[in-house]
């Protein structure tokens, strides 16, 4: 049988003896709708199980007990050296988890956090007030899943507090600790002995979100490549538990040829090594056989090399090393015979030639382009000479020279020049003369006439003709005769007709003959526009021409007069009334019948401070109206001069939520009679005081059970950001404990 204890500090709950059997062998299901209900003592038979589907709150174990499905929880439990066994997930959102040298046993996942939906069913997770106090050696959390901890308490080892300073908490899964208002909610106490072990042999996520949170005593089961963490080190000690080794094996140092190596095995899981020795390799030596020395090339002697350490030795068995290059042989040079030298047929290269006369096939020949000069010109009868010339690089070689007769005769260069003229009917002559002297002539045969056409067009009295006439010698004559065109007349209005004057049209021919006609005047072209009477003015008919803007008035109508309507303003504290007149028709208005300004009478309000507190008075209570500062009560009451009107009067004081009424003001009085009263920051009750029982107001309010509605919904929210969660629990237990005071 087990039994499962309520305990809630009152003495009026808790302590009668009624209990709860369940029977049979099956899980039985538990569910409270507020948290206010509750089991006294529970009874098992029959291999019974229990499963609740709805938070707990506040329990001590009298033996182990076994609950089945994901439970949540917003109260103390005490395990008092029991063993407590979740089958499933477990969410605490508030109170202290005590072992008391007990073990908690969680199958799922153990996270310390809060999880809400709005209206549209979407979740959020937020902080949690629930805490953990590991005390004694005989503590024992196992967790098979994850473990995720956003609490608000930070760690002590005073009551009230996260506490993680002995026993032991074992973490099959994930480790996560987030930030929720405190930053060290996982500080475990590193006087203590305080061991978390992370077991399983998948890889691992250890999250911290502050560094201000750590592990005491850190306890690995495999190697520390299969855990992630956040920062290092997250712990004060860390250790690994019993196993075999597994070791991996690395060359930390290569044998040479003389010199022995070095392998080293490490643990995969605790890092624990041991080297072992790796035997010297030895010379491999390779042969290079002995070469003499040529003209151009070095020789050696034989030598052997190792492939290994690259050293050289003078013996096939590399007991003699030798420095590089000092096998070297080197070459005995050449024995140059006269060079000789050969031209291109055009004189445009050389090349020159020496040979050994050590080795005939050792030869050194260079092919330069040469560079040349004219010797002897070219006239226009005989050719030229030209004189090439070869330098060489190699200074083994002279410079040669060779002249070529190779300039081609350049010919007779004659000028012409016109010796007599030719013209439109006789021959002239051209002379040509070469600079050498020598010349000839030739025939410019006549050019002939050059003729030129102008077209001389006819006019309305003359012919036309086209006359040629010759651009060299100016011979002319003339062709294609055209007779006279006659008159050809265009008209254009001179003066223009007027509505009451005629007006003229002038035709003319292009020759300067005219002739003129008269245009008729058009006539008046009246359009009439009626303009009505006002108030003060007469109205009438103005016809105007539409041609010349001729007009004249007729058909007058009588005035109209205003029409007036009156509306009387009343007069108010500052303005005097009066009536005013308006003309419907034209807007005229005016003012008279005025009234004297209403006068003011002052209103006096007593103000309450409900507080229990005598050092809270209502001095210095500020007033504003209308959202605008009025003035400030330095002794409880004050003195207001309102005109009559609506108005939403606020009253605030330090230590005090702000209160603000809507009043009407008639005849200088209130409507209705005001006292205003103010509640302390936290005091959702309204007694005058800030204590326990607003927390459990305050609660209440979040599960629902009793609402809290206007004034009082504002004195709950201690934290000022408009909405009531458990955060303002929070704040109201820090002003009770005196470590975060309300005001």
């Amino acid at each position: 049988m087990y039994i499962l204890k309520y305990i809630i500090g009152k003495s009026n709950e808790g302590n009668g003896s009624h209990k709860v059997v369940f029977k049979g062998n099956k899980v039985h299901k538990a569910y409270f709708e507020s948290t206010t209900s509750f089991f006294n003592y529970i009874d098992y038979e029959d291999n019974a199980k229990l499963q609740f589907d709805s938070k707990i709150s506040r329990f001590k174990l009298f033996e182990d007990i076994e609950i089945t499905g994901d439970l949540i929880s917003d109260g103390d439990f005490d395990l008092d050296g029991h063993t407590l066994t979740i089958k499933g997930n477990y969410c605490p959102t508030d109170g202290v988890m005590k072992l008391n040298n007990g073990t908690l046993h969680i199958t799922g996942d153990y996270r310390i956090e809060t999880v809400t939906t709005n209206n549209v069913g979407e979740k959020s997770i937020g902080g949690s007030s629930a805490e953990i106090r590991m005390m004694n050696d005989g503590d024992k959390i196992i967790v098979d899943g994850d473990f995720v901890t956003r609490s608000y308490g930070y760690c002590s080892t005073r009551e009230g507090y996260n506490c993680f300073y002995a026993g032991a908490m074992t973490i099959g899964g994930d480790f996560y600790q987030y930030y929720s208002n405190c930053s060290d909610n996982f500080a475990a106490d590193s006087k203590g002995t305080h061991k978390v072990v992370l077991i399983g042999s998948d890889e691992k996520t250890i999250h911290f979100d502050s560094q201000s949170s750590y592990f005491n005593i850190l306890e690995l089961t495999q190697s520390k490549s299969n855990y992630t963490f956040s920062y290092e080190p997250c712990w004060n000690e860390l250790i690994y538990a019993e196993h075999d080794h597994d070791y991996t094996s690395e060359t930390t140092k290569e044998p040479t040829c003389t010199e022995a190596g070095e392998m080293k095995y490490t643990c995969k899981i605790c890092d624990y090594f041991y080297t072992e020795p790796i035997p010297a390799n030895g010379h491999k030596l390779t042969e290079t056989p002995a070469l003499a020395a040529t003209c151009t090339t070095a020789g050696n002697s034989a030598y052997w090399t190792c492939s290994e350490c690259g050293k050289h030795f003078s013996d096939s068995e590399g007991n003699t090393e030798i420095e590089k290059d000092s096998w070297v042989i080197k070459a005995t040079s050449h024995s140059w015979k006269t060079p000789t030298y050969e031209w291109s047929e055009d004189g445009m290269t050389c090349t020159a030639t020496r040979v050994c006369a050590n080795n005939s096939s050792h030869k050194e020949t260079e092919t330069v382009n040469s560079t040349s000069v004219v010797r002897i010109a070219a006239t226009c009868t005989e050719m030229g000479t030209t004189r090439y010339t070869a330098e060489f690089e190699n200074t083994a070689f002279n410079s040669q020279s060779k002249d070529i007769q190779d300039i081609a005769a350049i010919g007779h260069s004659y000028v012409s020049e016109v010796s007599e003229p030719a013209t439109c009917t006789e021959d002239g002559t051209m002379t040509y003369t070469c600079d050498c002297g020598d010349s000839y002539t030739e025939t410019i045969k006549a050019a002939g006439h050059k003729y030129e056409t102008t077209t001389v067009p006819p006019t309305d009295t003359e012919a036309g003709y086209d006359e040629h006439v010759c651009s060299v010698c100016g011979d002319s004559y003339k062709d294609n005769i055209i007779p006279a065109n006659g008159h050809s007349y265009t008209s254009e209005i001179t003066k223009s007709a007027t509505c009451t004057e005629d007006g003229i049209r002038t035709y003319t021919c292009s020759c300067g003959d005219s002739y003129t006609e008269i245009i008729k005047a058009s006539g008046h072209k009246y359009n009439e526009m009626v303009v009505p009477p006002t108030c003060t003015e007469k109205g009438y008919t103005v016809h105007t021409c539409s041609v010349c803007k001729d007009e004249y008035t007729d058909t007058y109508t009588k005035v109209l007069g205003h029409k007036y309507v009156d509306t009387v303003i009343a007069p108010t504290t500052t303005e005097q009334g009066y009536t005013h007149h308006k003309c419907t028709l034209c807007g005229d208005e005016y003012d008279d019948s005025f009234v004297d300004p209403i006068k003011e009478e002052a209103i006096t309000l007593d103000i309450i401070l409900n507080a229990n507190d005598k050092t809270m008075s209502a001095e210095n209570v500020s007033i504003s109206i209308d959202g605008e500062a009025a003035l400030a009560s330095d002794n409880g009451s004050a003195e207001l001069s309102l005109a009559d009107g609506a108005y939403e009067i606020t009253f605030s004081a330090y230590g005090f939520v702000p209160r603000t009424y809507t009043v009407e003001v008639k005849d200088g009085k209130l409507t209705e009679e005001l006292t205003p009263e103010l509640n302390l920051i936290g005091d959702a009750d309204g007694n005058g005081v800030v204590n326990t029982l607003d927390i459990v107001k305050l609660k209440r309010h979040l599960i629902k059970v009793e609402p809290l509605k206007g004034y009082a919904l504002d004195c709950a929210n201690t934290d000022g950001n408009d909405t009531l969660n458990t955060l303002d629990i929070v704040k109201l237990k820090r002003h009770l404990i005196n470590v975060e005071k309300l005001w």
